[in-house]
């Protein structure tokens, strides 16, 4: 089964805990991760994913320089239909 884990606004996001929770994530499930955000104040939701090497999922991921007050979704996958690639990864846009 696939792993969510999700950074809702008051979280730090780049705490020690956080990154140790997030590694344990990918590790367990080694099908491909990914991950989308929302800034406070901001509509837009934007999505990473396609990543199966954590330390450049995370080194991307610090790169958005994401606050305490933006909220952050990880998808972790297994496999389960379809083929393991980075297309298949999470987390999917549904809608415009």
């Amino acid at each position: 089964m696939c792993l969510v884990s999700i950074l809702p606004e008051g979280t730090e996001k780049y705490s020690e805990y956080v990154l140790k929770f997030i590694k344990n994530g990918f590790d367990c499930n080694k099908d491909g991760s990914g991950f989308m955000f929302k800034r406070k104040g901001e509509n837009e939701i934007t999505v990473d994913k396609g990543y199966f090497d954590y330390d450049l999922m995370i080194l991307n991921y610090k790169n958005y320089n994401l606050t305490p007050e933006d909220e952050v979704v990880f998808h972790h996958r297994i496999g389960t239909q379809g083929l393991v690639s980075k297309f298949n990864t999470h987390p999917y846009v549904c809608s415009d």
